[in-house]
């Protein structure tokens, strides 16, 4: 029962934490994707066991990516725009800075979607 009330407890807190950024950004306020990414890479790295270090921490505005696992060669790009043209724009970036370097896959974590936080797996070359 607790681990149930546990997981209900975290599922309404990311569905807010998603509302606000989601209401902040249509603001034009967008200093809550920090703090998400922060959040998303402690998130995956105790789920799932990875490495990933905030890249933009390492270098401002790290082209195409937010979050880096280079043990896993994973990449992933942190962000509350669910569109098409997200995906386009930053496959295409990706493509242009030679992530595949670095990298061998390319993750799309949507925070905000009508339903609930997703993701998208893309291979970079």
């Amino acid at each position: 029962m607790i681990r149930e009330q546990l997981s209900i407890q975290i599922s309404n807190s990311l569905n807010l934490l998603a509302a606000k950024l989601k209401t902040r950004c249509r603001a034009g306020l967008t200093g809550g994707n920090i703090v998400l990414e922060s959040i998303t890479v402690r998130f995956f790295n105790a789920l799932l066991g990875w490495n990933l270090k905030n890249l933009n921490a390492q270098k401002a505005n790290y082209p195409a990516a937010d979050l880096g696992d280079v043990g896993r060669k994973i990449a992933m790009q942190v962000t509350n725009q669910a569109r098409s043209s997200k995906i386009n724009d930053t496959r295409e970036k990706a493509r242009l800075y030679t992530l595949s370097k670095h990298f061998d896959h390319l993750i799309i974590f949507f925070s905000c979607q009508k339903t609930e936080p997703s993701q998208k797996i893309y291979p970079i070359a």
